[in-house]
């Protein structure tokens, strides 16, 4: 086994088991592509989802999880507004 799977193979592990670790992942790497703190912190709060996800969580409780995540970070304001809008969207979808 080659040194850079062992070093993917272990960062894989680590962001499965660390959502917190996932979203600072997910940020830098959007970030490589995509300045604005809308883009880069959105790619953030998906890898953590994801995390959460994971673990076992459910969709809605992981999502309350990232909010509180994401809140650390500055700028995140617009991204937050977003995720409620979507949330409450859901909501009243299934109110119908």
């Amino acid at each position: 086994m080659n040194l850079f799977k062992k070093i993917k193979d272990v960062i894989s592990a680590s962001i499965h088991t660390n959502p917190e670790l996932a979203f600072k992942v997910g940020a830098e790497t959007t970030a490589l592509t995509h300045g604005s703190p809308k883009a880069y912190l959105s790619g953030g709060f998906q890898a953590a989802l994801i995390a959460y996800i994971l673990q076992g969580n459910s969709i809605l409780a992981s999502i309350n999880k990232v909010k509180d995540i994401l809140i650390k970070y500055p700028n995140h304001e617009d991204v937050l507004k977003k995720v409620n809008s979507v949330i409450q969207y859901a909501a009243d979808d299934t109110d119908s």
